[in-house]
């Protein structure tokens, strides 16, 4: 069962239009990688939720970057946070969960193939 919900992830993504539909499945794939990566790392449960919610944020934001600037000079123009290929480090969200998991589980788990994908993307 998740630590957050919806709401609590849609309140970070400031100006985001995504729908609660849209939102869950990230919750739920952020809800696997702490349950498996650090539930049984001594973190209390203040702290999981609070990387699950930052990890959500995350997830979402590599599949729905957020603007970062907009632009009408010599026709529009518009420029999205984060870097590809960067892991957490692409977005606001996954660096604050690098200083939440200050035990770094979830960046050793990244050297798991099964989590490649989820962090690349």
């Amino acid at each position: 069962m998740a630590r957050v919900s919806t709401s609590d992830v849609k309140a970070l993504l400031i100006g985001s239009e995504l729908t609660d539909e849209q939102v869950e499945p990230f919750i739920e794939t952020a809800n696997v990688v702490v349950t498996n990566h650090c539930a049984g790392y001594s973190y209390d449960a203040d702290v999981l939720k609070q990387i699950e919610l930052w990890l959500s944020a995350h997830f979402v934001c590599q599949a729905d970057p957020q603007i970062s600037r907009e632009g009408v000079e010599g026709g529009t123009n518009v420029t999205y946070d984060g870097k590809t290929g960067m892991n957490l480090d692409s977005t606001r969200y996954g660096q604050q969960v690098k200083i939440l998991d200050y035990k770094g589980t979830i960046r050793e788990a990244r050297k798991e193939p099964s989590l490649d994908v989820m962090m690349d993307e």
